[in-house]
């Protein structure tokens, strides 16, 4: 769905630069492709679009058996009804990479552990605070930590499982997650 999406209108702009950078990050790191006989190379390395990079590069090296499998089959949203460890989505409803309409509303409201805040704007990763206009942070890092602090508080007071809260303090400073 996103990728249908980011095809169309303004949104193209950002597909044809996102694989501009894909192709650029390609041919600087071509030699590390030079063994995997799956690569596209050549198609890789003039891709215009994202599609034609996934095309080239992402389902091939992942074991997908076409680009629309792994379109299909990778999205967070197949994950999020399983998720074990308490998570915060934040999602902007004009996102023109990750469309409000791919966003799993049933999967997130059907999961205790995930809560969903939206925007009406922000498009994708766009939130800064009013305070500093562009120059200011994100709004959402206060959120997050926020967030983080309230799961521990309520870990701390027996409401959730101490090894959840373990397991998204490690994701939400970035670490891996160990059982």
């Amino acid at each position: 769905m996103s990728n249908r999406h980011i095809t169309t209108g303004f949104n193209r702009i950002y597909d044809f630069n996102l694989g501009k950078s894909l192709r650029n990050i390609f041919n600087r790191h071509r030699a590390l492709f030079d063994g995997h006989e799956s690569v596209l190379s050549e198609m890789a390395a003039e891709c215009k679009t994202i599609r034609e990079f996934d095309e080239a590069v992402t389902h091939r090296v992942f074991g997908w058996d076409s680009v629309d499998e792994y379109y299909d089959k990778s999205g967070s949203c197949h994950a999020v009804p399983r998720l074990a460890v308490p998570t915060l989505c934040v999602q902007a409803m004009d996102d023109p990479i990750a469309p409000a309409e791919a966003i799993p509303f049933s999967g997130i409201e059907g999961n205790p552990n995930c809560i969903l805040v939206t925007t009406g704007t922000g498009g994708h990763l766009g939130w800064v605070c009013r305070e500093r206009g562009r120059t200011g942070g994100p709004w959402t890092d206060p959120l997050v930590a926020q967030y983080v602090s309230a799961v521990t508080t309520l870990a701390a007071a027996g409401e959730i499982p101490t090894a959840q809260v373990r397991r998204a303090q490690l994701a939400a400073a970035g670490g891996a997650a160990q059982s």
